[in-house]
């Protein structure tokens, strides 16, 4: 079952990230998660979780980000993902994702951005193609890695869109 997340949450999310990364990704992102929760009331970030059997497997979250042109689209970015060990390949990243994707999507929001594994995020139709009309704010060490998806009827165009993230993903070390 899908759900909100909330500070409430910290111990179990806590559990996730750090049974979903590896030992030296785990503080890092699971920083980021908690740092999103409690930026949230002021960022008006989407928090979603993942509950079986009452218990918390998974966690996402799903930021704004301010571009720096004012006529550009609204979007969002996906980070971090994370799904309990004990709980991969059951289809709960993807219900997380299409959960997001529908929520921002109905809110008016145009693109959804990812840095990430375009196997794996290219199920969910996101694009590397697309992804190069928007500058992420860092360089990125694995330029093929970010991803952008269309959610509204926006058009990309063919500019260099430029963008800035709320504060816990405006950390250059994480990109």
């Amino acid at each position: 079952m899908i759900i909100s997340l909330n500070s409430n949450h910290h111990d179990a999310l806590e559990n996730v990230y750090f049974n979903s990364f590896p030992a030296d990704e785990a503080p890092i992102t699971f920083k980021l998660i908690s740092e999103i929760i409690e930026a949230g009331s002021t960022t008006d970030s989407l928090v979603l979780g993942y509950e079986v059997n009452g218990a918390l497997v998974a966690g996402v979250a799903f930021s704004p980000v301010v571009m720096k042109d004012a006529s550009s689209p609204g979007a969002f970015i996906l980070a971090p993902l994370a799904v309990h060990s004990e709980y991969h390949n059951k289809g709960i990243a993807r219900q997380l994702i299409e959960s997001g994707k529908e929520t921002l999507a109905a809110r008016g929001i145009d693109f959804l951005f990812v840095y990430g594994d375009p196997a794996f995020y290219g199920r969910f139709g996101f694009s590397v193609e697309l992804g190069k009309c928007f500058v992420p704010p860092y360089e990125l060490e694995y330029d093929f890695g970010w991803q952008a998806l269309k959610l509204g009827n926006a058009d990309a165009g063919h500019a260099k869109h430029s963008f800035t993230c709320i504060q816990p993903l405006s950390d250059a070390s994480l990109w």
